[in-house]
């Protein structure tokens, strides 16, 4: 999660004030602090693993962008990421499931195991009987991008109890404003 001392292009004990030369040092020219899936147990959960993607997520619609690519935003990851999480949309708080794959599985066309680019826009909620909320299960569907050619090929799910279907959605569709004149976004 966070780079050790020795990984630093100076030692920090050496940073007396905080200047933006210290924080690219610190990032050692990294823009984003990326969240290291090998951490450990304890450090990474599901919830932890979920925040990091909705981060990746709320960056890449500032930038205009409706995907992120996995190795912008995780380190040491494998085939993707999954697990449980709780979503505070304003007016609740929803349990959601989710498997999100970062890497493709082998296949005849040669972009096997290579990076896929996960879609943040776009949302197409299911309704299905499922285990996980019994009849009550919403799949809100989302698109990846194939590796080689940027077009659409699957779709991830997030699955949460259908009562919270329209809160994660207005929360997953936000977007923020870059007020790149004034370094400000909202």
């Amino acid at each position: 999660m966070v780079r050790s001392v020795a990984s630093l292009k100076k030692p920090l004990m050496m940073l007396t004030t905080v200047t933006g030369e210290s924080v690219a040092n610190i990032f050692d020219g990294n823009q984003i602090l990326k969240l290291d899936l090998m951490a450990g147990k304890n450090i990474i959960t599901g919830q932890r693993k979920f925040d990091q993607f909705l981060f990746a997520s709320d960056l890449s619609k500032v930038f205009g962008l409706d995907h992120f690519l996995p190795n912008q935003y995780f380190s040491n990851y494998g085939y993707g990421i999954s697990g449980k999480a709780n979503l505070d949309y304003g007016a609740g708080n929803a349990l959601i499931y989710y498997n999100i794959p970062f890497l493709r599985e082998s296949t005849f066309d040669g972009s096997g195991n290579r990076t896929i680019q996960i879609g943040v826009t776009d949302l197409a909620p299911k309704f299905t009987s499922g285990q996980l909320f019994g009849g009550k299960t919403s799949n809100i569907r989302l698109p990846l991008y194939h590796p080689i050619t940027g077009n659409r090929f699957d779709r991830y799910e997030l699955s949460i109890h259908r009562s919270h279907e329209n809160g994660v959605i207005k929360r997953l569709e936000r977007t923020f404003i870059n007020k790149s004149k004034s370094g400000f976004l909202d």
